[in-house]
């Protein structure tokens, strides 16, 4: 087994990572396990794109999307309120459409 290999599935773990963690966030309605999930999103982004050798947009993913991003979304929370409140069947075609 080659580097390349390795390489290679550590991209599908990776990329398995993110469509768990995508769907997980996608399904909650605890707006702060969303918050905490969007970061880790943004944590697995980086190690995918450090594997794909593109370091700076990893660094700029993981301070931007895991930092600051996090924290600003954090503040925002404390505005609202915890869970998210059912959205109705119509405004789930309107967003499809």
């Amino acid at each position: 087994m080659d580097h390349s290999d390795l390489t290679q599935y550590l991209d599908y773990a990776l990329i398995a990572m993110l469509l768990a963690v995508g769907f997980a966030i996608v399904r909650l309605r605890n707006l702060f396990a969303v918050v905490m999930l969007t970061g880790v999103y943004s944590l697995l982004s980086a190690a995918w794109f450090v594997s794909l050798d593109a370091v700076d947009v990893a660094f700029t993913e993981a301070a931007v999307g895991a930092g600051i991003s996090t924290v600003l979304m954090l503040g925002a929370m404390l505005l609202t309120a915890r869970e998210s409140e059912p959205a109705g069947a119509k405004r789930h075609w309107a967003a499809l459409a």
